[in-house]
Formats: C-alpha cells, sequence, structure tokens
C-alpha cells in the first residue's frame, strides 16, 4: 500500500493538485484500503460503493462523502489505470444553502471588539474585499496597488490569479498597520534604500490567528451562529504571495507608503 500511496502522490502533483488536496485524497485511499483491509488493487466498484454506504450510515455530510468519491475515482482512473471501473459509482448531491450573512452594524461591532491589530486587518481583508483565510495569510505588501485602488491576489483557489477593488478605509487600516509593525520592529516608520531586504519572522496572519477573532467575538456582535470567516465572503464574490512578515522591504517604497 506504501507504493501505491506514493504512485498516487505523484499522479496528483502531476495534475497540479495543493498539497491540503494530496494529502486530504491519499487519507481517503488510506481508509478505503484499511476499511477492508486489503489493497485496493484487489478491490472494485462492489467495496468502493459499500465503503460510501458505511460512511453515509455515519452521518458523513454529502461534501465528504464527495471527496471520499473524488479521491477514490482518481485512484481507480489514474493510479491504477483503470478508468472504467467506478464508472456507475453514484455521485452525492451536495446540499447548497445560503450563507449567514451580517449586517453592516453587526461588522462595525465585531470589528471594534477586536483589539489586536493584525485580527482586524484580517478581518477588514475577509469581510470587505472577500478574501479567504489563505488568501489573507499569502497577501503581501506589493499586492496593494494605491493607485489603481486594486489587490492582486495570487495563487488563489485552483491556481487563480485576480484583481479585487480596494476602499479607501481599507487602504488607510493597512497603511497604519504597517506603519505600527515597521515602529515595533525598527522603531521608526521610515525605510532606506541600503536596508531593502527581505524580513523573516513569525507571520502576522496565520489560518488559525485569522480564525480566531471571529469566533471569539461572535457573541457581542450578537449572533449566535458559529461562522467561519470563509462564510463571510460576499455572495457570487470571485474566489485563495508570503505573509506580511515575509515581505521584501523595497515593496514598502511602493504603493502602500503613497
Amino acid at each position: 500500500m506504501k507504493r501505491l500511496r506514493d504512485r498516487m502522490r505523484a499522479d496528483l502533483a502531476l495534475r497540479g493538485m495543493s498539497v491540503a488536496t494530496i494529502d486530504n485524497y491519499v487519507r481517503c485511499a488510506r481508509k478505503f484500503a484499511e476499511h477492508f483491509g486489503r489493497s485496493p488493487c484487489t478491490m472494485g466498484l462492489r467495496e468502493a460503493r459499500a465503503f460510501l454506504l458505511h460512511l453515509t450510515g455515519r452521518g458523513l455530510h454529502p461534501s465528504s462523502l464527495s471527496v471520499y468519491g473524488s479521491a477514490l475515482r482518481f485512484l481507480y482512473d489514474v493510479t491504477l489505470d483503470r478508468p472504467f471501473e467506478l464508472e456507475r459509482l453514484p455521485r452525492p448531491r451536495v446540499p447548497m444553502r445560503v450563507p449567514v450573512v451580517p449586517s453592516g452594524t453587526e461588522v462595525e461591532r465585531l470589528l471594534g471588539a477586536v483589539s489586536r491589530p493584525n485580527h482586524r486587518v484580517a478581518l477588514m481583508l475577509a469581510y470587505g474585499v472577500g478574501l479567504r483565510v489563505g488568501e489573507i495569510c499569502r497577501l503581501r505588501v506589493d499586492d496593494i496597488d494605491a493607485k489603481r485602488m486594486v489587490l492582486r491576489i495570487r495563487n488563489a483557489k485552483r491556481g487563480r490569479e485576480r484583481h479585487v477593488m480596494l476602499s479607501a478605509r481599507l487602504l488607510r487600516e493597512l497603511r497604519a498597520y504597517w506603519k505600527a509593525r515597521s515602529r515595533r520592529r525598527d522603531g521608526s516608520t521610515s525605510v532606506s534604500s541600503d536596508s531593502c531586504r527581505c524580513t523573516t519572522g513569525t507571520p502576522d496572519f496565520t489560518p488559525r490567528a485569522t480564525r480566531r477573532p471571529a469566533s471569539s467575538r461572535r457573541d457581542i456582535a450578537s449572533r449566535p451562529q458559529r461562522q467561519h470567516p470563509n462564510a463571510r465572503r460576499p455572495p457570487k464574490r470571485a474566489s485563495t504571495g508570503a505573509s506580511f512578515s515575509c515581505v521584501s522591504r523595497a515593496s514598502t517604497c511602493g504603493s502602500i507608503h503613497r
């Protein structure tokens, strides 16, 4: 099974899948093999159907069932070179629900309750321009175009890039945050040309830190529902570069200080 997992990882990498997707697909294939105690090479459609029925009986969400089905199809179609093996495997219907969108007043109360500057800026990026958690964590200073008032989103979901509109208020918040951060590190906000080098350290925005303030402050915003930051992205908004602590000092002489 180990050699088969390595082959599957290689096939997924050649397909251009993300690291998280590769890990999820390999985990699904491993659980499938562990469930029957046999190698997937000796199994087929009957075992795959039985496995998905077992997961359904355990109450697994349809979206998770869809991931298992996609992983098994990739395993048999590509890695095992048996493209017609799971052709008749049913695909679960994933329900589509309307997201809970907070009002402007609730957003203001939530932002006002967040004390840490990096948490506040992260939530403003999630609410203001509809960024995913991963997109916030990968944002770079040189992705900010103050002249055109846009943000460049790199390496988003499925490897896509896009531009999103940047409001004047959010630009002011980003500038204030960067100046305060530079003052803590250097003792001043000025940046000389000979100090233009990449800084390293603990990232200002991490997935855990981005999710924490929203869930811990939901009572202050009078919204009892548990919300994930990605759920606050505006409906039908287009969808996920290094963090703020790994940006080039040369870029600080650019758009963020204009």
